[in-house]
């Protein structure tokens, strides 16, 4: 029984049906591969292991899977395995098709650039024999595999090389829709050529494996490129017929790795500096996920396979895991959980779970454990891989942890531990070094092997223990062990035909019908010589068991003679004929004389000779048992000399007048048998009560052969004739002819044979060479099921595994039966008695002679016949008949499976099922036979030609593709229809897609253009000219311009215009028709396929003035790079020639692209080309939304003009000399592959980016670089003339590698308009000049050039210098620095020109205009920074003109210094600074005292500002005066000190001296209660510096700006925020949240209890209600206290009982979940809430009571911060409770007699107990909450007016409801809460929420409507109003009574 097929197998098992002459065919689903060809990269060829191949090549060993390997490369590239070596006996040649660093296009045959050039320039179509001519040229003189030769199945792992090896695959995610593009097209082109060489071929794909880090790619951006692309690759094999794409990485890929796609390192080559090609244990993986991908059996390791309940301690197949169970079987269990048949490990401490088997196998035969294991959360909280859960062995530990399965440490699996569902099996396995298995730990995870050969520290293993420390769940289940012996998991994949490896007994040696002979001890014994001796066996060594060798002739040999045994004590023979055993003139026996009880087993060993005649029995009563006779030796002669008459001369018979009460079984191995075999009764009339079966493995017969008996006698169950493989030779020399054996299944002459007979003829494949000529192949015997006498029963014949011709005929066989992947072809008829043909799955016969007889047909394979062959009965099998000849004629019966075509003729189709008919590969005319058209499925005729006629009715083909190859017949007037209906008027052939092919005499009847017409039916033609495709032509262009009748008009030469609709498709394969349209207008889909063609001329073509409206429109140019498509708009005098269009759609493929014409060509859409050349004219593309993709050179040449208005176009080169204009923010990309020299010779303007990646951009000294173009380097350089001056709108560049060379004297201008901000990073060469002049900012990260100069002249523009990395220790050197212009715009009088130099930097001088801004550390950064200027300009080294602006970044390290007279922030050594103007003055501005922690509070502190060594100086050569420095501080330092100005006595330094407060300068600003908390709370914080985090810091900085600018307004709002006093919100709308929950329930209590109109004697009365509600409750902010807004939803389900007329009672369950919105915070307040209420009603008089608690969960979100800088978010989550109690009186007073109408006065008052609990927030400036709780509570007066509305048909009277109330708050009306800042508990204060008015009017109505005689529809509404706060709420409901 074969295991169902799992659906990737699906599509190729429909592959594996069609037969192919001459080629071996294969079955990946039986387990017959046939010929492999593994095709592949490195990863194929292996690098420093065997490859995948190896370890899948052990798992075909395991399982019996058969296959050769073949290819033009043998060996590992390195490393590795050598060719020959085995394992369980199977040998591995190491023969493949790959080599590493191979591409895809390289097997494929596409010529690709420089890179190509692997396997010698061949390709796959070489190795095929499909073609000698080589990619590039040349004569391919190698190895080829064709004919029987010809791979049945390939393996192809190609692509790795094409995604990370070619191009740059940083970039790769950017390409990838282009290389995917590409790399599909080029596997296309393998699976084409491979199913063109054997359309059989099974072909299975391997996904991408991952890697670890390479040098080929190894960003996460790279490592997702590559996953993607195997998804595209998954769903392009998804449609291919016999191609399945399997994944070949789990369990390699670390799930852990924060890196996509990335693998475990540890399964690599050499991970530090390879990391991508697999080693040994990544093969084993890859090997077993491709098993079990085809549906496989995993590894066994040679070991006897068990299931986990078939091992020696198990708890059932369903297992039933108890503690009970644990210790009844042996376990110890220890602080672990058992619970629904698991074992979990997750308490806290050691868990463990031990077992001890006592002696154990140790090394000799192995042990066993098993088990199923989920454990932990998977990536929730992180991957824990440190916790393990182990399984030690004593001698070796598995480990699991979340993520990995481990031998040890090393990693054999990745995978999600918490999801696994697999059984996890260890088995100590002892080793087969004969057959190469090493001993070692094997570990299964199902039944794919994941480690292999694991070291063990020790021999042998006493027990087990299972332990854990972890907390996680670890739950154990499934669990199993033995002992005793190894076991493999269980498995349901599928095995093969070959006998698979087993360890304990080596490679099974077995042939077919061998038994395993008793390996217990027995005698041995010399068998005397002589002419009269009798030897008795058994008598003679007093034993059953023994072996026997000889000296001489012994007359009769007998295993038996006389009685042996009884039926209660049965004695079995097992007696060994060894070297030199005869018997020259007597026989051989098993048992002679009376009976014997017991089984007879008699071998001939090597050595031993026969001679004479060998009997299973002779001359005997009765053998009751069975008789097995074996023939093993080459030197065995068997004769006879008993007999002398030819007629009765006999080698081997099973009995001689004897009875046999069992089976006899004769198994010939070696031996020549020169005279007749008879499985049965050679004489006497005797009953054999078994059956007889006759092996035939090898040896040489020269005689007849039958299963059955010679004269006499009854066989009763049957016999059985098997030939297994060509190694028997089955007849004679007889003169100069050769006489063939003749097999039977019968008896000879007469005897009776009830049960049937079979003859199998098994793996019997075609042979070649010498002595081949009389191999079974050859066999033209015959071959009988009857023979002579009486056969009861099915005479049968079996094909199994039959892949050659059969030449013999065939007689007296009622069934014949193909199976086993047979590929039979039968050369005579079946003959006249055969009924029944049965052909399997998998295989197929070809008939090569009539088959006379009707046949009873089950074709579940394939069935080809070339003469006539009529069917007798329905055949209901799923396969196919392929007619190539001759008539099939299926009178009429009906037909399962399909029927393929190519000549001949049909007959009778009626029980054909729809579309079941095929015709392909035409070869003759055919003739249908009047088959009805919907049974007719596809026509592809291929190069054959022929008429297709015999069709009636409606032929619909529209949903397969059709090939047609017409003739000279079939055009013009006179030509006839190639497909012909009987009934032509009643008739259609509608057609899908159609290829027309042209033969040689049609082709030359096209002599002058015009429209010809080609006739495809005499029926009506329904086919879409735009789905009609010409693929064989004379050369001139064509067009399908219609269809009329059944013919379709094709134009040659010249042609008209072509328009495409939209929705509409349109092939062209000419490149002659479109260069013979004069214009195209697309708006559909224009699919240009010009890869067929061979010479240039054939790949190129032009399209004129192209255009279209339809932005969906596609111009589709294939996957051929070679193809080169000319986009022409010339000017011309013609109106219908435009000139200038516009394309809408877009132009996807590989081709290349030339832009022609003096005219202009508009694109909307995106293109994609291997090249474009704009040669002509100009080329406008404007596509907003996708990147256009040159993967080859973008060439402008002079006089042509490239726009890009506002979109992106990427290329890998750029050249020409033409103009580019980027318009609009467009974006130009150059990529190259290898870093190089770009020289621009084009001109690039416009206002758009070029970005250039991998290039040095050269630039000249007259630069075409326009100055608002962005230069983005994405690696590479910029390059300047010497001399020149370049501008540019930026200079951007993402790494750190880039490279600004100025020449010698260059100037580089920038702009960085409209506030865009630029980055470079890298280093500066040369000379020259760096003038920033823009309103953005630009920031160059180098550590800079003292030969080069920096300005920045722009108000309101911005120029960052700094280090690279910005390191605290890096340091930058320019020559001059100059900042400002000295002139200001009257709009911005404040604007300055800000330079921020980032590091310590040295400079010679420093010039700042009035408008200039030094920033020194970058406000507000707390780095500290010098600027050491070492020149002069005439004893100036800073020139600083009045009004020049300083700002100077101080922190400790500052402070340090101060006592250094010569040191200072700005430092001139050899000159003055100078300040200019007639009033000179200058502003010096202090930030930050360095990081909190950095520094404690000093009461008072100097630091040195400026210092200069010439001296601090005006104009005139005055020393400065302290008034002259405007001197401002901000930040922090401006809440904790006053400053003063210093100079120095010498006038040399400028000093800064701070003092500390008394007391915080924002008191003054602070007008609220909360805002001034606030301040107390933040001088509390700078006491501590220490306490202070970074976010708190910055905050502190941005309070001290706003300070030191006055900005009342914004410390204010700062303060405020601090306070938070939204965290009150959550306790307050906690309150009022639960006095709403109250009323809600009051509500329905008023309406509960016994009505008093009527007598209520059904009492209790029960009754349920469920409600939903919803509200909105609002408390206004006053001013920063914090009000809510609270909008809820929810619902109540209640019942109540009315226990008397007077009283109910009840119980209620709310749930409300609300949005709050509060004071610059957000959140929700989710409440619960359980309830008791009671109601008593006294006549008039009722009392309503409630009690009532609940329990909040609530979470907030907070924002707080200084308007204009950076806010910060906090998020907190807490619960609460509360509880309380509601009482309400009420009086009736009835408004009319009958009492319907009431008005109620009522009082009621409540009290309430609220906690929030205190919580800490996460986030910048988050607090710790302390409690907020209150007490609280109502009183109430009012009336309630209630009353009918109306009566329902039941007499139920509607209710309405009008109330109001005023209700006075008591208790704690105001909500405040205790804060204090996270890490600073000594900075606590309160802040106060706000506070609703206290008298407040509640007002409410309700409506009550009955349903039926129990039900009632309840609605409330409820609005409470008050000063600053009101809320509204209402409910609807349903009430039930029962």
């Amino acid at each position: 029984m074969h295991p169902r097929l799992p659906l990737s197998l699906k599509a190729a098992l429909l592959a594996s049906c069609i037969f192919c002459p001459f080629i071996t065919s294969a079955s990946v689903s039986d387990g017959s591969l046939g010929n492999v060809m593994y095709v592949g990269d490195s990863i194929t060829h292996g690098i420093n292991s065997g490859s995948y191949r190896w370890a899948l090549h052990k798992i075909f060993a395991d399982n019996g899977i058969s296959y050769s390997a073949a290819g033009i490369n043998t060996g590992n590239y390195s490393g590795g395995v050598a060719a020959g070596i085995s394992y369980g006996g199977r040998v591995f040649n190491n023969a493949h098709s790959s080599q590493a660093s191979a591409r895809a296009y390289e097997i494929a045959g596409r010529a690709d650039g420089a890179n190509y050039g692997r396997f010698n320039g061949s390709n796959i179509n070489n190795w095929l024999g499909l073609s000698t001519e080589k990619t590039k040229g040349g004569t391919y003189t190698g190895q080829t595999f064709t004919g029987t030769a010809a791979p049945g199945t390939f393996f192809i792992l190609a692509g790795t090389n094409d995604l990370l090896s070619d191009g740059n695959n940083g970039t790769l995610n950017d390409r990838l829709s282009t290389v995917t593009q590409n790399l599909l097209g080029d596997m296309d082109s393998i699976v084409g050529a491979m199913k063109t060489a054997n359309s059989n071929a099974e072909i299975i794909v391997l996904s991408i494996p991952c890697w670890t880090q390479h040098s080929n790619g190894n960003s996460n951006a790279t490592h997702q490129a590559v996953a993607d692309y195997n998804e595209s690759l998954k769903n392009w094999g998804r449609d291919k017929d016999g191609v399945t794409v399997i994944d070949v990485n789990q369990g390699i890929i670390d799930v852990a790795s924060s890196t996509p796609f990335y693998g475990v390192r540890s399964m690599f080559n050499n991970p530090a500096g390879d990391g991508l090609h697999p080693n040994a244990q990544g093969d084993l993986l890859m090997a077993g996920n491709l098993a079990k991908g085809m549906g496989y059996a995993g590894r066994s390791a040679g070991q006897e396979r068990k299931a986990a309940h078939e091992l020696g301690v198990n708890f059932g197949q369903t297992p039933a895991i108890t503690q009970q169970e644990l210790t009844a079987k042996g376990f110890t269990a220890n602080n672990v959980t058992i619970s629904n048949n698991t074992i979990n490990f997750n308490k806290s401490g050691s868990s463990t779970l031990t077992y001890n088997w006592g002696a154990s196998q140790g090394q000799d035969k192995g042990y066993t454990v098993d088990f199923t294991l989920r454990l932990g959360n998977g990536a929730t909280g992180g991957w824990d891989t440190t916790n393990n859960f182990s399984l030690n062995l004593g001698n070796g530990t598995l480990n699991v942890n979340e993520a990995y399965i481990q031998w040890g440490s090393t990693i054999l699996y990745s995978k999600d531990m918490s999801a696994n569902a697999d059984s996890i099996r260890v088995a100590y396995v002892a080793g087969d070094n004969a057959h190469g298995l090493s001993a070692g730990y094997y570990v299964w995870l199902g039944d794919v092997l994941i480690g292999e050969a694991q070291t063990a520290a020790g021999g042998s293993s006493s027990g087990l223990t299972f332990s854990y420390s972890g907390t996680l769940d670890a739950i154990l289940s499934n669990l199993a062990l033995d002992g005793s012996l190894s076991y493999a998991p269980s498995s349901s994949g599928i095995t093969g035909p070959e006998a698979i490896y087993l360890a304990h007994g080596g490679a099974s040696a077995l042939k077919p019908g061998m038994i395993e002979w008793t390996t217990d001890t027995g005698a041995t014994a010399v068998a005397p010589a002589g002419a009269d001796n009798t030897y008795n066996v058994r008598n003679s060594a007093n034993s059953n068991i023994a072996v026997i060798t000889g000296t001489g002739s012994t007359r009769l040999i007998h295993a038996n003679s006389g009685a042996y045994g009884t039926a209660e004590n049965r004695q079995d023979l097992w007696v060994t004929l060894g070297e030199g055993v005869i018997s020259d003139n007597g026989w051989i026996g098993g048992h002679t004389s009376d009976d014997l009880y017991g089984d007879i087993n008699l071998r001939f060993a090597e050595g031993s000779i026969g001679k004479s005649t060998v009997f299973g029995t002779v001359n005997a009563g009765t053998v009751h048992g069975d008789i097995y006779l074996e023939f093993s030796s080459s030197t065995g002669n068997f004769d006879t000399s008993f007999t002398v008459g030819e007629a009765d001369r006999t080698s081997v018979a099973g009995a001689y007048a004897t009875a046999v009460n069992g089976d006899i079984t004769m198994v010939f191995n070696d031996g020549i048998f020169s005279h007749r075999i008879f499985g049965g009764v050679y004489t006497g009339s005797k009953t054999i009560s078994g059956s007889t079966s006759l092996y035939i493995n090898g040896g040489t017969f020269m005689n007849e052969i039958y299963a059955g008996n010679k004269t006499q006698g009854t066989i009763a169950q049957g016999t059985s004739l098997t030939i297994t493989g060509t190694n028997a030779i089955l007849g004679k020399a007889d003169g100069d002819n050769w006489a063939w054996t003749l097999l039977c299944g019968g008896n000879k002459t007469s005897g009776t044979i009830n049960g049937g007979t079979t003859i199998t003829l098994k793996d019997i494949a075609a042979t070649a060479g010498d002595g081949s000529e009389h191999k079974f192949d050859k066999y033209a015997g015959t071959i009988d099921g009857k023979g002579g006498g009486t056969v009861n029963g099915e005479k049968k014949l079996v094909f199994d595994h039959y892949t050659a011709g059969f030449l013999g005929t065939l007689q007296n066989f009622d069934k014949v039966q193909v199976t086993g992947n047979s590929d039979l072809a039968l050369d005579k008829a079946l003959g006249d008695t055969v009924a029944s043909l049965t052909v399997d799955a998998g295989s197929t016969l070809r008939f090569n002679q009539d088959q006379g007889a009707t046949l009873e047909i089950t074709n579940n394979g394939t069935i080809r016949t070339s003469h006539n062959l009529t069917l007798k009965s329905a055949d209901t099998g799923a396969g196919t008949y392929r007619v190539e000849g001759g008539t099939l004629d299926l009178a009429g019966q009906a037909v399962s499976g399909n029927i393929s075509i190519c000549e001949g003729a049909l007959a009778n189709t009626a029980g054909l099922g729809a579309g079941s008919v095929s015709i392909s590969g035409i070869t003759g005319n055919i003739s249908l036979g009047g088959l009805e058209g919907g049974k007719l499925g596809s026509i592809n005729m291929g190069s054959g030609t022929g008429t297709i006629s015999g069709l009636t009715g409606h032929a619909d083909l529209s949903g397969s593709d059709t090939q047609l190859r017409l003739s000279a017949a079939n055009m013009g007037a006179e030509g006839t229809g190639i497909i012909q209906f009987n009934n032509a008027d009643g008739s259609s052939l509608t057609l899908g897609e159609l290829t027309l092919t042209l033969t040689a005499d049609a082709v030359a009847r096209l002599t002058a253009p015009g429209d010809y017409a080609f006739h495809i039916t005499n029926a009506a033609l329904h086919a879409d000219p735009n789905n009609i495709t010409l693929s064989e032509y004379n050369g001139m262009a064509w067009d399908i311009t219609r269809t009329e009748g059944g013919r379709v008009i094709i134009s040659f030469g010249q042609l008209d215009a072509m328009v495409i609709d939209s929705n509409t498709v349109k092939n062209v394969t000419s490149a002659a028709t479109l260069g013979a349209t004069p214009s195209v207008t697309n708006n559909g889909t224009l699919n240009i396929d010009l890869s067929q063609g061979t010479a240039p001329q054939d790949k190129a073509t032009t399209i004129r003035y192209l255009a279209g409206t339809e932005a969906a429109a596609l111009l589709n140019t294939g996957t051929d790079h070679d193809v080169i498509i000319t986009l022409l708009n010339e000017t011309s005098a013609d109106p219908d020639k435009p000139g200038n269009t516009a394309y809408a759609g877009s132009i996807l493929g590989s081709a290349q692209l030339v832009k022609d014409g003096e005219r202009r060509l508009t694109i909307d859409g995106r293109i994609t080309a291997s090249a474009l050349n704009v040669q002509q004219g100009e080329l406008v593309l404007q596509n907003t939304k996708e990147s256009s993709i040159i993967s080859g050179a973008l060439n402008v040449e002079q006089d042509a003009a490239l726009t890009l208005n506002s979109a992106s176009l990427a290329a890998a080169d750029l050249t020409g000399s033409g103009s580019i204009t980027l318009a609009g923010g467009a974006l130009l990309t150059i990529a190259r592959d290898t870093l190089s020299d770009l020289t621009l010779n084009a001109a690039i303007s416009g206002t758009g980016t070029l970005k250039l990646d991998n290039c040095n951009l050269v630039l000249g000294t007259g630069s075409n670089l326009g100055e608002n173009v962005l230069l983005h380097l994405g690696g590479g350089g910029l390059r300047l003339q010497d001399g020149s001056t370049i501008a540019l709108e930026g200079l951007h560049q993402e790494q750190e590698n880039g490279t600004l060379h100025l020449g010698a004297n260059g100037r580089l201008e920038l702009a960085s308009n409209d506030g865009k901000t630029y980055s470079f990073k890298g280093n500066i060469t040369g000379t020259g000049a760096i003038a920033h002049r823009g309103e953005g900012t630009q920031i160059i990260l180098s550590s800079g050039n003292g030969n080069v100069d920096v300005s920045h002249t722009q108000v309101g523009g911005h120029l960052v210098l700094g280090d690279k990395d910005l390191a605290a220790e890096g340091t930058i050197a320019y020559r001059d620095i100059s900042i400002g212009s000295n002139t200001r715009d009257a709009s911005g009088l404040d604007a300055t020109a800000d330079l921020s130099l980032m590091n310590n930097t040295t400079a010679n001088t420093l010039s700042m205009a009035s408008n200039g801004k030094l920033y020194l550390g970058g406000n507000p950064s707390q780095r500290a920074v010098r600027l050491v200027l070492t020149g002069s300009n005439g004893g100036v080294a800073a020139d600083l003109a009045s009004g020049a602006s300083l700002d100077l970044t101080v922190n400790t390290e500052t402070v340090s210094h101060s006592a250094d007279a010569r040191w200072a922030a700005i430092q001139a050594e050899n000159g003055s600074i100078r300040i200019n103007g007639t009033s000179p003055s200058i502003n010096v501005n202090i930030y930050g005292l360095g990081s909190a922690g950095d520094w404690a509070i000093l009461p008072q502190f100097t630091i040195n500002a400026l210092y200069a060594e010439n001296g601090l100086v005006t104009a005139d050569g005055a020393s400065w005066t302290a008034d002259m420095v405007n001197l401002t501080y901000a930040g922090f330092a401006n809440l904790v000190y006053d400053i003063g100005k210093v100079l120095s006595g010498d006038g040399k330094l400028f000093q800064v001296q701070f003092t500390k407060l008394g007391d915080s300068p924002l008191k003054g600003y602070a007008s609220t209660d909360n805002q001034k908390t606030a301040v107390d709370s933040l001088w509390a914080v700078t006491s501590a510096p220490q306490d202070i985090s970074p976010a708190m810091m910055e905050f502190l900085n941005a309070v001290g700006n706003a300070q030191a600018a006055g900005d009342t307004g914004t410390i204010q709002s700062a303060l405020s925020s601090y306070a938070g006093s939204g965290i009150t919100a959550l306790h307050s709308a906690q309150k009022g949240a639960l006095k709403d929950q109250v009323l809600h329930l009051r509500n329905r209590i008023t309406h509960m209890g016994a009505s008093l109109q009527y007598v209520n004697d059904d009492l209790p009365r029960f009754n349920t209600w469920i409600e939903g509600e919803g509200g909105y409750r609002k408390l206004d902010d006053r001013m920063d206290e914090s009000g809510y807004k609270l909008n809820t939803w929810g619902g109540t389900f209640g019942f109540d009982v009315t226990c008397s007329d007077s009283f109910v009672w009840g119980a209620a369950f709310s749930a409300s979940y609300g949005d709050l919105d509060a004071y610059r915070a957000n959140g929700n307040l989710d409440s619960y809430y359980g309830n008791l209420f009671l109601r008593l009603q006294s006549g008039r008089w009722a009392h309503n009571l409630i009690l009532t608690y609940g329990w909040n969960d609530a979470t907030l979100n907070r924002t707080a911060g200084v308007a204009g800088t950076d806010m910060y978010s906090m998020h907190g989550s807490t619960s609460g409770s509360s509880w309380g109690a509601f009482y309400e009186g009420t009086y009736d007073l009835y408004l009319n007699e009958n009492r319907t109408s009431v008005f109620q006065p009522l009082v009621n008052g409540s009290i309430y107990k609220s906690r929030m609990d205190g919580f800490t927030e996460t986030g910048g400036l988050g607090m710790s909450v302390e409690d907020m709780d209150s007490t609280y509570g109502t009183v109430g007066l009012g009336a309630r007016l209630r009353g009918e509305l109306s009566e329902s048909l039941m007499g139920r009277a509607s209710m309405g409801e009008l109330r109001v109330q005023v209700v006075q708050n008591l208790g704690d009306r105001k909500t405040t809460a205790a804060l204090a800042p996270v890490g600073a508990p000594g900075a606590g204060f309160r802040v106060n929420g706000a506070r609703e008015g206290s008298t407040g009017v509640q007002i409410g109505a309700g409506l009550t409507i009955p349903v039926g005689y129990t039900g009632s529809l309840f609605a409330d509404v409820n609005a409470d109003l008050r000063s600053r706060a009101n809320s509204l709420n209402g409910s609807i409901g349903y009430r039930l009574t029962f």
